[in-house]
């Protein structure tokens, strides 16, 4: 894999990477999964910028592992991805509604009451 045509990434990329993790957090945990697959992009600076996105993004490492489980399971043989599944607004609203009840938290037995009117109009406009 090679840039293209007439791009040049200024700088190191461990500075580069650095730069862009405190700009939007979590991109270092991307770029370490990436280069599991891929090698960087250049030459000699392999090692150093796994390193470096492993240790920004070493926080967030079980978070992480579980977003990559979750894309695993849905990886074919192909590389291709089978579908995922979503739920409704009605289903998210059930759901939380559900898991409210069951809580001994009163913050969370407030929240489910609190649902209620979002759960009738869903089911009234056949959602």
């Amino acid at each position: 894999m090679s840039p293209a045509a007439n791009f040049c990434v200024d700088g190191l990329l461990t500075d580069r990477l650095e730069t862009a993790e405190s700009r939007v957090p979590g991109t270092a945990g991307f770029v370490a999964r990436y280069l599991r697959i891929v090698p960087a992009p250049a030459e000699g600076q392999d090692a150093e910028l796994r390193a470096m996105a492993e240790r920004l993004s070493a926080g967030q490492r079980d978070e992480w592992a579980a977003i990559w489980r979750g894309v695993d399971a849905h990886r074919r043989p192909d590389g291709t991805f089978t579908p995922w599944a979503y739920r409704t607004v009605r289903e998210y609203l059930e759901l939380r509604r559900a898991e409210s009840q069951t809580s001994n938290r009163w913050m969370d037995r407030i929240t489910g009451a609190l649902l209620l009117p979002s759960l009738v109009i869903v089911r009234v406009a056949g959602g």
